[in-house]
């Protein structure tokens, strides 16, 4: 059946068809790679700058950032970036959890005492439907280096799955990692992460 490619001016006829359809194939191919690449370089940047790259984290609130000499089209400042600003009933919250932890209570326990108490709870997971803390939760707050003032960059890259098809994340050399240090997000001492994180390792190991 005859096809024409109306961008690419080709038509499935001609001579030529084939070479001009895989050449177009390995530009796009190339292009995509591209886009990616620099893509992900100005999202590294914005990272290494202190500026926020994701979506919502507990402990903290979103402070955009903008620019006086450019609107948007609503006429209003251009935003240019995002930052997180510790938010104090949080902060205060993430850091009993390290605390509890590190004074020898289980991810367990520490969970059903704060569902119990009604305390304020991380926004749920997107699929997620449970309104309540678990133990997911904890864990993810005592692993997360941003509390103790340190944002750690492309920790993973992603991948197509030759079996399914779906994306999947791949962890990347420690060497490859990008740390910034942003003092002004800190919540606990280094001596309490330390201590949280030797006692993981601990409760690991047994």
């Amino acid at each position: 059946m005859r096809t024409i490619f109306v961008a690419q001016g080709i038509d499935t006829e001609s001579e030529q068809a084939e070479l001009l359809v895989t050449t177009h194939g390995i530009v796009d191919s190339l292009y995509l790679k591209d886009l990616k690449a620099r893509t992900f370089r100005g999202v590294e940047q914005r990272a290494i700058e202190g500026l926020h790259t994701g979506g919502r984290v507990f402990g903290y609130r979103h402070v955009p950032i903008e620019n006086s000499n450019k609107r948007d089209a609503h006429g209003r400042p251009a935003i240019e970036g995002v930052r997180l600003e510790v938010e104090p009933a949080q902060a205060a919250t993430i850091k009993r959890i390290f605390e509890r932890y590190a004074a020898g209570h289980s991810v367990k326990r520490i969970a059903i005492d704060m569902n119990n108490e009604g305390i304020l709870l991380p926004q749920p997971q997107k699929g997620r439907v449970s309104q309540s803390w678990c133990q997911s939760s904890i864990h993810h707050i005592l692993h997360n280096d941003r509390y103790r003032g340190v944002v750690i960059w492309g920790k993973t890259y992603k991948l197509r799955s030759h079996e399914t098809g779906k994306r999947i994340h791949r962890r990347k050399l420690q060497s490859e990692w990008r740390r910034t240090e942003i003092p002004t997000q800190r919540i606990i001492s280094d001596k309490l992460w330390e201590a949280v994180q030797g006692r993981m390792r601990l409760v690991h190991d047994l």
